[in-house]
Formats: structure tokens, sequence, C-alpha cells
């Protein structure tokens, strides 16, 4: 799939990182997730449970993943600074471009998760 770049600086490193990537909407259009045009009326209330191997969990709205609705960039990573993510963080990791902090981004990521709300 397509690869994506994001930098930003990390507060918790205090360090510019480059991350790249495939787009995690380029994966939720795979499964059917409704962007685009479709991400409307009850579509707003779809959300992504992203998981680390280590139980850390983050969630993001459906529509921050979508780049025509949110200007941030939310990608899969597996690979920081033209290097494959190393052990502490990968093999892939979510980065939130956005985020001022980079408490959703999850590193080890396991699982994500479409969920609907009630």
């Amino acid at each position: 799939m397509p690869h994506a770049t994001v930098t930003f600086h990390n507060s918790h490193t205090n360090a510019v990182e480059t991350y790249s990537g495939v787009r995690l909407a380029d994966l939720l259009v795979k499964v059917g997730a409704p962007l685009g045009k479709e991400l409307r009326g009850e579509a707003l209330a779809d959300y992504v449970v992203a998981i680390g191997s280590d139980g850390y969990k983050a969630v993001l709205a459906l529509g921050e993943a979508d780049p025509s609705f949110h200007p941030g960039e939310v990608i899969v990573a597996d690979a920081m600074d033209g290097k494959p993510l190393d052990a502490h963080n990968g093999p892939l990791k979510l980065v939130v471009s956005e985020d001022k902090r980079p408490a959703r981004s999850v590193r080890n990521l396991t699982t994500i998760e479409l969920k609907s709300a009630p």
C-alpha cells in the first residue's frame, strides 16, 4: 500500500521525528468504513480503537482519520527517520500528527477496531 510521511515534534523525546507508513484511512476503506462523502449522519458516531501489545488503548473519531474531513495525518507507521521501527516502538505504531502530545500514538500496535457509538 502507498506510504505517507509525517514529521512532528515529539514532546516526550524532545525531538523531531519523521514516520512513514500507511494512512489509517486507507486501511479502514478496506474494511468498508464510511469515509469521504459517506462520512455523515450516523457514521459520525463511528470510532477507532487502537490497541498496543501492552494493552494501551487510544480512541479516534472516524472523522479524525479521514483526510477529507480532518487536516491531520493518522498513519500506521512501520519506519521512523528512514529506518524500521525498533523493538520498543514497533513493528507498527499508530501516529497522530495533529495532537499536541503524542499520547494517542500507540506503539507496538496489534489491533485496530472499528466501532459505532450506541
